[in-house]
């Protein structure tokens, strides 16, 4: 339990930042690039999910 917490707060030396850093960079750029996808798909004029692709559609 003690590694984790240590691990968790980045006591553990440079590459442990550099690691929380990347972990944390990684969230965030799905978190944009997920607006980012839906955005480009949505119906034009409106905030709704996109239309079901055709080739889904069954």
């Amino acid at each position: 339990m003690a590694a984790g917490i240590a691990l968790h707060q980045g006591n553990l030396g440079w590459w442990n930042i550099a690691l929380n850093l990347l972990f944390c960079s990684a969230i965030i750029l799905m978190a944009i690039s997920g607006v980012v996808m839906w955005w480009k798909r949505r119906p034009k004029g409106k905030l709704a999910a996109p239309l079901y692709p055709w080739s889904m559609s069954g």
